[in-house]
């Protein structure tokens, strides 16, 4: 009984903690959506949106992921060694205090084929960190509690697995937040390089806050796209 009324008090607030400035935000997004669909089999695409199951009735909120779910992107070999992987996505129960989960190295994470063996997928849990985002000027670690918002450990709030076939990676995030952990997460941003830098998840920006505090992720995508 307690799981399900905590799940719906999440579902309730969700609208809220991802609310829209207007809707042309959600066609925007909804349009990346789509476009990201049609183009998933373009082995040139070196960014893309990262698009959960679950959408508001009120379209308030589009491609969330919520806790006990899980989303997945597909990401091309680049040429060379190594794939250098960048990503953010909406910690959402963090609201203004623009909490967002992204590579802990600033370079991104590192995927080399040689590491990927019969199949087998390679978990990179432990490589993935917990940033905020609160401005346009800001990105920073989080390290420890903020209120009633409650750090721990990645694991604590997801899994992440790589899974290399064909010239893909494929990369699939689930969310494993309960409890005082519990949050969803917001749709998010991809990208990747051939060498370790850093990028859009890692750098100050308005398109980055607007995706750590509200769940946008348009601007950002945008950014991605241009580099």
């Amino acid at each position: 009984m307690k799981n399900k009324i905590a799940t719906g008090l999440i579902l309730a607030v969700l609208p809220m903690t991802l609310a829209t400035v207007g809707t042309t935000n959600v066609k925007a997004d909804a349009t990346h959506a789509t476009t990201f669909e049609m183009k998933r089999n373009d082995m040139s695409k070196t960014s893309g949106a990262i698009v959960g199951s679950y959408n508001s009735k009120d379209k308030k909120v589009v491609g969330a992921t919520l806790p006990g779910k899980s989303v997945s992107f597909k990401v091309s070999m680049l040429k060379g060694d190594s794939t250098y992987l960048h990503f953010a996505f909406m910690h959402a129960a963090s609201g203004s205090k623009g909490w967002y989960f992204a590579p802990m190295s600033a370079d991104g994470t590192k995927l080399s084929k040689a590491d990927f063996k019969d199949g087998k997928s390679i978990n990179i849990t432990n490589k993935i960190g917990l940033f905020a985002a609160p401005d346009a000027s800001t990105v920073k670690s989080v390290k420890a509690n903020d209120g009633k918002l409650k750090y721990k450990k990645t694991s604590k709030f997801l899994k992440a697995t790589v899974k290399e076939n064909d010239g893909k990676y494929t990369v699939t995030i689930k969310n494993m937040s309960k409890g005082n952990y519990k949050t969803p997460f917001s749709s998010g941003v991809w990208g990747t390089e051939m060498n370790g830098s850093k990028a859009f998840d890692h750098t100050p920006s308005a398109a980055l806050s607007k995706l750590a505090t509200m769940g946008h992720r348009d601007d950002l995508l945008k950014t991605a796209e241009m580099k």
